[in-house]
């Protein structure tokens, strides 16, 4: 095949023309002057939680779905991120730029800034089950929305400033004077299958992925690792202890918060045939990173043995 090739003619000579794309440059900043950021109870972020600049697609509701963050993540039209730290010495900010070549899925759109703090400071999970607040922001002003360009260098540089911020929906994120303020998320609910399609990598056999499988080999089922929000490639301890005292056992156990209700139960026996769920009294230990801890206690009267274990019906 013949290939073609223009030569176009110029008073410094002969050259190729080739099509240039043109870049454009957003910065979105809340340093110092600026409104921070801050949690639902008006705390300082440390650094690990994670600002979204993007849009959401035509007809999208914004303010009815904001309750909502997997309906959220799922129309989310990601421009860029980046983390909330220190800047300049004080902390709960962000400054960042970032240069794209001009798309015209966002040119002319508005600009919304979406805040995630997580339980555990790593990025935002895929079910969003690690995101413990958040906010959505905007603003009416002209430079909230994205550029196009002109071919113009610098002239297709956005700001866009914490401080400008005038819009927040359906509740999430609240504006005072000094800060984007985030608000409590719902606890969002899991099935098993919802759980593993996050858990596992989209190669993990399908046999490794049933509820009763135990791929890493630390004697914990998917089903526990569910039930514990554990690692089901990674080898853990026993997230469970027992205790025995005077006619009494208990067993500890850690209970994923997005685990629905009815799921996952102790049952006791005294000969291994007959299993119960009657007679235990649960009472919360404590919270750590969106787990409750449990201790479930039940009295065996005069049996000469005991046995504990826990029913997990995901199906």
């Amino acid at each position: 095949m013949n290939q073609r090739i223009h030569l176009i003619g110029s008073l410094a000579g002969v050259f190729l023309a080739s099509p240039v794309l043109a870049e454009v440059t957003v910065n979105y900043l809340a340093q110092p002057g600026m409104r921070r950021v801050e949690g639902a109870s008006g705390d300082l972020l440390s650094g690990g939680h994670e600002v979204r600049i993007g849009h959401f697609p035509a007809g999208f509701d914004v303010a009815t779905n904001a309750g909502d963050a997997a309906a959220l993540g799922e129309a989310w039209l990601p421009y860029d991120s980046t983390e909330i730290g220190v800047v300049f010495g004080e902390a709960s900010r962000f400054t960042a730029a970032v240069a794209a070549h001009d798309d015209a899925t966002f040119a002319g759109k508005k600009i919304y800034l979406w805040i995630l703090r997580t339980s555990d400071g790593a990025p935002p999970s895929a079910n969003f089950i690690n995101v413990r607040e958040y906010g959505i922001f905007s603003s009416a002003a002209d430079n909230w929305r994205f550029p196009s360009s002109s071919g113009i260098p610098g002239l297709d540089d956005i700001s866009v400033a914490s401080s400008e911020a005038t819009e927040t929906f359906g509740g999430f994120g609240s504006l005072t004077p000094e800060a984007l303020r985030l608000t409590i998320a719902p606890q969002i609910l899991l099935s098993y299958a919802e759980w593993a399609a996050a858990a596992f990598p989209e190669d993990t056999p399908a046999d490794d992925r049933l509820p009763q499988a135990d791929p890493e080999g630390d004697r914990l089922s998917n089903a526990e690792e569910y039930l514990g929000n554990l690692r089901p490639l990674i080898a853990d301890p026993l997230p469970y202890s027992i205790e025995i005292a005077a006619g009494d056992a208990a067993i500890i156990y850690r209970r994923a918060k997005y685990v629905p209700p009815g799921i996952g139960k102790p049952q006791g026996s005294t000969d291994l045939s007959d299993w119960s769920e009657g007679g235990f009294t649960e009472s919360p230990l404590g919270d750590e990173s969106g787990v409750e801890i449990i201790r479930a206690v039940v009295d065996y009267g005069d049996a000469d043995a005991f046995y504990l274990r826990f029913a997990i019906d995901v199906d």
